[in-house]
């Protein structure tokens, strides 16, 4: 396209890249907490812990703000929760909300077999170029 340099003031272009993460599913041992705290907690990304959201808390190689569908082996059932905690587990169990786990299992389970499969997650990068004309000599 065509510009003219008397008529230019500001341009902005925006460059949105949006990449995708997708894993095939991988067996963990599923847990729940939260059913008996007492007090106000927060999670490890800063969250007010609710035991009835969607929510987990999953190995550190699974990054905060990933959603996650957790199947159990056993019934079929699945949830889908987003990453907002970390446990002090292994790099194979995830801890779900007592909501969350409730929705898959009876809660009174304690540990259960789960495939775990990482849902798209999209990440939005945004690039500003501006361009201001330059004073006439």
């Amino acid at each position: 396209f065509m510009i003219k340099e008397s008529i230019i003031s500001t341009l902005l272009f925006l460059t949105l890249n949006v990449f995708a993460q997708k894993a095939d599913g991988h067996i963990y041992s599923a847990t729940h907490y939260g059913h008996t705290y007492r007090t106000i907690r927060k999670t490890a990304n800063g969250e007010t812990f609710s035991k009835d959201s969607m929510t987990c808390a999953a190995p550190k190689h699974i990054k905060f703000g990933t959603l996650l569908e957790v199947t159990n082996l056993s019934n079929g059932k699945s949830v889908v929760v987003r990453v907002n905690d970390r446990g002090s587990f292994g790099n194979k169990t995830i801890d779900l909300t007592h909501g969350a786990f409730k929705k898959i299992a009876n809660h009174k389970s304690g540990r259960i077999k789960v495939k775990v499969k990482v849902k798209v997650k999209v990440i939005v990068k945004v690039k500003v170029i501006v361009f201001v004309p330059s004073a006439r000599c």
